[in-house]
Order: structure tokens, then C-alpha cells, then sequence
């Protein structure tokens, strides 16, 4: 017969092209699931989505923000110690480099080499 392996080939470069194509799609999902699951945008909530500049607006008259921000009661510590402490204390956002905060430069002037006699 009919050689398979080609047809194998192309399954396998169709399926890492979906992949990647389902990577954005799956990211974003997640991040609209999370929208709703900490409650940040409710049912019934008018919204406006600029889909090219990747941004969802709220338009909720600010006094309803207000209360919903008095109303939010931060969520209990989840560790306390150990790793999953550390990472909590010390770890930067996103936007800052996910870097430890004791590995920032701003910590003031660095102590300098220590005088050899």
C-alpha cells in the first residue's frame, strides 16, 4: 500500500500549528474567567471592548466601584512560612520583572569592597 508517514508528517504540523493558534485563545479565556470569578465584573455590568488595543472598559458609574472596592475584604494568607510565604513577600509583579525584591538596586548604595591591609 499507501505510505502513512506523510500523512503522519502533516497531522503533526497541523497539530503544533492549532497549538500555537489555541494558545492565545486558551490565555485569554483564563483571563475572562478570572474577570468573574473574583467578581470584577458582574452580570449585568455594561462594558465596552476594543478588541484591536486588547481592553475591556467598564462603564459602571464610579459610585458602584466605590462600593464594590469598601465592600472587598482581602482574601486570607495562604501561606505562612516556607516557600509559597517567601514568594508572596518578596516576589515582584509582572510588570516589574517577577524578580525577589532583595535583588533590586534600590535598597540604597552598595556597601563597597572591604579595605585589605
Amino acid at each position: 500500500g499507501i505510505s502513512v508517514a506523510p500523512i503522519l508528517g502533516a497531522a503533526g504540523v497541523v497539530g503544533l500549528a492549532v497549538g500555537f493558534g489555541a494558545q492565545s485563545l486558551v490565555k485569554d479565556y483564563f483571563t475572562g474567567l478570572f474577570l468573574l470569578l473574583e467578581d470584577q465584573v458582574r452580570t449585568g455590568d455594561i462594558v465596552r471592548l476594543d478588541l484591536a488595543a486588547r481592553r475591556l472598559d467598564m462603564l459602571v458609574p464610579e459610585a458602584e466601584l466605590e462600593a464594590r472596592r469598601a465592600a472587598w475584604t482581602p482574601p486570607a494568607p495562604r501561606y505562612q512560612r516556607g516557600w509559597g510565604y517567601m514568594f508572596s513577600k518578596h516576589v515582584g509583579q509582572a510588570d516589574t520583572g517577577c524578580d525577589f525584591d532583595y535583588l533590586t538596586r534600590d535598597h540604597g548604595p552598595a556597601a563597597g569592597e572591604p579595605d585589605i591591609f
